[in-house]
């Protein structure tokens, strides 16, 4: 998915508004449900896997701009009309928005939307700058775009960053508490700090800052015989994976892989998953489907869909 091109969000060219046209008015939008296949970067090669986007129960906040004429116009934050999503909704619901308006654009031409989920943006000259330094564990930032249109369509939003899932299998009797430290590389593939900067024709440009002191994820528990599952959230480097230690801290001890490199590219707005084990000595490369079936065969991880949970903080 070439990541230049972000999905579009519907806005009808009709909105509830007053029978003064100098009033404010709201039109209504909507956001549709995040979806992504991605591949290993270590490791299961010809695997895919895919990972999606689950809303907050209470629903979502996207800070929404304005586009009119190449000008970018910042609408606020606004909240989803959907205020109560059940469970089974969290994963399927396409979310409607009512952003007003604002009173600087012409309401008889054409107006555009950008919006962020997840993101920290301000306007910055003629674009929207967006921080997207690395994050390990927290909530994907996501962004959505919708081009004027007077047919009605549900689109989908799209990554602001590349996802990177790690699988902790613990082999061990015990549960077993997790933090993700980083890795050990000469060149490391991703930033951890970098911004996004989106124009009004939604021209979408990364640009990395800082690739030093790498960010530590909070704990997470793994049951015996189970997995613990750790999000990284960042802005590619454009280098690959090439003699790199993962480091993790396992129930208060610093532990380390081997190094280990990919030929795998890694690239903005795309996922991407790997995988350790820890028999309570060692931390060792998951490489094949082989190496990741339980005590009782059931497979753990592999060419398996994984849901991406919106409030997937440390599990304590």
């Amino acid at each position: 998915m070439p990541w230049l091109l972000v999905a579009a969000l519907c806005m009808p060219l009709v909105g509830c508004s007053s029978d003064d046209d100098d009033e404010f008015e709201i039109r209504t939008f909507t956001f549709g449900h995040f979806k992504l296949k991605g591949c290993y970067s270590v490791g299961f090669p010809n695997s895919d896997i895919t990972c999606w986007n689950n809303w907050s129960k209470k629903g979502e906040n996207f800070n929404v701009y304005m586009v009119q004429n190449g000008k970018i116009y910042d609408a606020g934050l606004v909240h989803s009309a959907d205020t109560i999503i059940t469970e089974e909704e969290k994963g399927t619901k396409h979310l409607d928005f009512e952003v007003g308006i604002p009173t600087t654009l012409n309401k008889g031409e054409a107006i555009d939307v950008i919006a962020f989920n997840n993101a920290e943006t301000s306007l910055s000259g003629e674009n929207v700058e967006c921080k997207v330094d690395l994050k390990r564990g927290g909530t994907m930032p996501l962004l959505a775009y919708s081009e004027h249109s007077s047919t009605a369509a549900i689109s989908e939003s799209t990554s602001l960053s590349s996802i990177e899932l790690l699988y902790i299998y613990n082999r061990t009797s015990d549960v077993i508490t997790v933090k993700h430290k980083g890795f050990e590389v000469k060149d490391k593939w991703y930033y951890t700090k970098a911004n996004v900067n989106v124009t009004a024709d939604l021209k979408v440009t990364p640009k990395g800052i800082s690739v030093s002191d790498d960010v530590i994820s909070g704990s997470y528990k793994a049951p015996a015989d189970s997995l613990a599952k750790i999000w990284s959230f960042y802005v590619p480097t454009g280098k690959k994976i090439k003699d790199a230690r993962l480091v993790l801290e396992i129930n208060g001890k610093e532990v380390k892989t081997q190094p280990i490199s990919s030929d795998v590219s890694i690239e903005f707005g795309q996922f991407y998953t790997m995988g350790v084990q820890w028999d309570g000595k060692n931390l060792k490369w998951v490489l094949s489907n082989k190496e990741t079936r339980g005590s009782k065969g059931k497979e753990l991880f592999g060419n398996a869909d994984i849901v991406y949970c919106d409030d997937n903080g440390p599990e304590l």
